[in-house]
């Protein structure tokens, strides 16, 4: 869809999508790797007791560093 807009770089993110964080962020692992500098990247993820550490290990994978507070949000530090 972004190329499609031409559309080639991202500044924020935010995926909140009641448990389908995790495949959509598979889904868009080239385009994260691509935009790697965007400033913040909010993924809501407390749906299931994996997908925290699922989150965090894809935005690691995209050279993201990660933190996640107490509410199970993983942000992009």
């Amino acid at each position: 869809m972004l190329s499609e807009l031409q559309i080639e770089k991202i500044d924020i993110l935010k995926i909140d999508t009641e448990g389908s964080e995790v495949p959509i962020l598979k889904g868009a692992k080239e385009t994260l790797k691509k935009n790697n500098q965007m400033k913040t990247v909010f993924v809501a993820s407390y749906h299931y007791p994996e997908q925290v550490r699922e989150v965090t290990k894809l935005l690691n994978e995209c050279r993201f560093s990660t933190k996640v507070d107490k509410n199970g949000i993983v942000s992009t530090a």
